[in-house]
């Protein structure tokens, strides 16, 4: 796994004019045309003073970087300069020549244990780690990755390949969040910093750079879905135990068993996938509402059944916050034995998307329909 891989083999630079990332929901809705051959200049306006984020630092741009530093370049330094890759094919992803066939050397496949829900898109992932380099799991909750890790994620809905998102940690520890689209003839991808709703002709949007951070960023790891938790299986692609086999993890995390049922464990994984990045101390949400989605290992050892997790004991017959919205006026999280009285259960729930109440509030439309049946039967069976 670790032969190495060559960097991308040119970084754009951007002549940064003025104006601002475009908030969330302001990107146009056309679909833009697609092009089959990578231009030989060009690339996006990220604008100059950067766009607040989801925690507070300052987005993209000369103002600041997403941790609120001074914007570094490519090589670590403080200057302004270099950006991402404009095309996907410069990112290290494929083999020379083979694009969306052949990996380059070095790069893996994984797949989490609680896949994320993004409207029924199929998706693939991929990591990359610099030669020589082992990822910080000193906290088995909060890994750290090294310098010039790279992932990617596939999406393709309805038949069709969409798009695929890079997260790559820079050596000033910055990291680039953005996503791109693929051409009409599948032979590369643009980068698409400010987003694409309905693309590609699909009912898939394609997020903004604002909108992977408003995610990612809530996490300090800011990755998700490659962790202890989420590669402790024995199924397809990189899992935890061959992490631990190849010396990749600093500490070799201990993942105590999900407590509860099978369909208990699967609604306790699926919300910490899907909803416990925000729901989680060190999130921003941590300061509207009360909700704890996400399963720390050290609360897993201790937990004798699912009443003793922090899901649990944050939702049953517990009080909306005051500060945090509530659908149809429901003001408990979850009502044992009434679905349609806990508030919880409104928000994940199809009558609800679109709204204010819609839960997650960013990367999907429709409702999960096995999830919600899932909550819906654990609810009644309170």
């Amino acid at each position: 796994m670790r032969r190495g891989l060559p960097r991308p083999t040119s970084l754009l630079v951007l002549l940064l004019g003025g104006g601002a990332l475009a908030l969330t929901g302001a990107c146009s809705g056309e679909d833009p045309p697609p092009s089959s051959t990578p231009p030989a200049t060009g690339g996006a306006d990220l604008g100059t003073g950067g766009t607040p984020d989801a925690t507070g630092g300052a987005g993209p741009g000369t103002g600041g970087d997403a941790t609120g530093g001074t914007g570094g370049d490519a090589t670590g330094g403080t200057g302004g300069g270099d950006t991402f890759p404009q095309w996907l094919s410069e990112t290290g992803l494929y083999a020379d020549g083979a694009m969306g066939e052949t990996l380059a050397e070095g790069v893996e496949r994984f797949v989490p244990r609680f896949p994320l829900w993004t409207d029924d898109a199929g998706k693939d992932r991929w990591i990359y780690l610099p030669p020589d380099t082992q990822i910080d799991t000193t906290d088995p909750d909060r890994w750290v990755f090294p310098p010039g890790t790279r992932l990617w994620k596939e999406f393709v809905r309805d038949g069709v390949r969409v798009e695929t998102r890079l997260l790559e940690r820079r050596p000033d520890d910055t990291w680039w969040m953005v996503a791109y689209q693929w051409n009409q003839d599948q032979t590369d991808a643009e980068a698409r910093p400010l987003g694409v709703q309905n693309a590609s002709g699909t009912p898939h949007d394609i997020p903004s750079e604002e909108d992977c951070r408003a995610c990612h960023e809530q996490s300090p790891a800011r990755v998700l879905g490659f962790s202890a938790i989420q590669l402790s299986h024995s199924g397809e692609g990189l899992t935890l135990t061959e992490l631990t086999r190849e010396a990749l993890l600093t500490d070799a995390p201990t993942v105590p068993m999900i407590p509860g049922t099978q369909q208990e464990q699967e609604l306790l994984g699926y919300l910490h996938a899907n909803c416990g990045h925000c729901h989680q101390d060190s999130a921003s949400a941590s300061a509207r509402t009360a909700l704890r989605l996400w399963l720390p290992l050290g609360g897993l050892a201790q937990a004798n059944g699912v009443a003793d997790t922090p899901f649990y004991q944050t939702t049953v017959n517990k009080n909306v916050s005051q500060s945090d919205i509530s659908p149809d006026g429901k003001t408990i999280h979850i009502v044992p034995g009434a679905p349609q009285d806990s508030a919880l259960f409104l928000r994940v729930s199809s009558a609800n998307r679109g709204t204010t109440y819609q839960m997650p509030p960013l990367g999907t439309e429709d409702a999960d329909p096995s999830f919600v049946t899932l909550l819906e039967s654990w609810i009644n069976g309170l």
